[in-house]
């Protein structure tokens, strides 16, 4: 990373939560061929929510990085995610882990909206 020969987890965690915000020059060994690229790095902290919506015995956040990550979305601004479906859910039929993208044919990106 940026020159230096990084093999364990404890440097590489270092010198990214030094880079947050900049662009780093990485170079890897996929299946014997080296690659080259730059990455810019992202505050986890940023896309991790922070506000919870509770409604009906239901809760709802943002889009986490992890669900984002395993449904292959972007993190941000494509709905709310059901944390716990609650009574209010369970009645309708949404169950946890559903992503609601509009509330009344209204464009819901996150629990602001």
């Amino acid at each position: 990373i940026d020159g230096i020969r990084v093999t364990r987890f404890v440097p590489l965690e270092e010198i990214l939560d030094d880079a947050v915000g900049r662009e780093l020059e990485l170079c890897v060994d996929r299946g014997g061929k080296v690659v080259t690229f730059s990455m810019r790095v992202q505050d986890l902290h940023s896309i991790t929510p922070n506000a919870y919506l509770e409604c009906g015995n239901a809760v709802f956040h943002n889009l986490s990085y992890q669900q984002a990550r395993t449904h292959n979305l972007p993190v941000e601004g494509v709905g709310v995610y059901v944390a716990a479906q609650g009574y209010m859910l369970r009645r309708a039929g949404i169950y946890a882990g559903a992503l609601i993208t509009d509330v009344a044919g209204r464009r819901t990106r996150d629990v602001l909206e």
